[in-house]
Formats: C-alpha cells, sequence, structure tokens
C-alpha cells in the first residue's frame, strides 16, 4: 500500500518524505552540531584575539562534546531503527 502511495504524486508522498527526514534527525545531533559550531567559532576567536586564546582548552573540550553529541545521536537512531516503538492503544 505505502508503495502505491508513494507513486503517486499527492501529498502521502510529501508526508512520508519528512517522516523520513525527521526520523533521521533528533536531539543529541542537533545539540552535537551546534557544539561544535560554537566551538570552531570560539577556536577561531581563539586565534585572533589573545584573552580567547587563555581559554582555548575548554573551546577543545566543547568541540570534544559536541562531536560525542552526534556520535550519540547516531547511535541512538541506529538503535531506534533496529527495535521500533510501539503504542499500545486501550
Amino acid at each position: 500500500m505505502i508503495t502505491e502511495l508513494l507513486t503517486e504524486d499527492s501529498i502521502y508522498t510529501t508526508t512520508y518524505e519528512i517522516h523520513l527526514t525527521m526520523a533521521s534527525i533528533n536531539g543529541e545531533t542537533i545539540t552535537g552540531v551546534a557544539l561544535a559550531f560554537l566551538a570552531i567559532l570560539f577556536i577561531y576567536a581563539g586565534l585572533v584575539n589573545s584573552v580567547w586564546a587563555k581559554i582555548l582548552l575548554a573551546d577543545y573540550f566543547l568541540l570534544v562534546m559536541g562531536i560525542a553529541f552526534i556520535v550519540l545521536g547516531v547511535l541512538t537512531m541506529r538503535k531506534n531503527r533496529r527495535s521500533p516503538v510501539t503504542e499500545h492503544s486501550h
């Protein structure tokens, strides 16, 4: 039935594609990307400013935390794909 819906050019195709996209993005991944981006900005600031250079170690720690969150998000996505959550209706 899904293949029939996907072959038609209708709202069902768009809804199914959005569901697949949203299933591949989770909070851990978004947090990791934000932390990594912030750390890269701070590292750049440390390269051009002597005050920021004093906390360069903390900037690298933020980068490592961001990468760890991205890895955690990927592992969570893989786990959720293997064991889908089922809802119980009462």
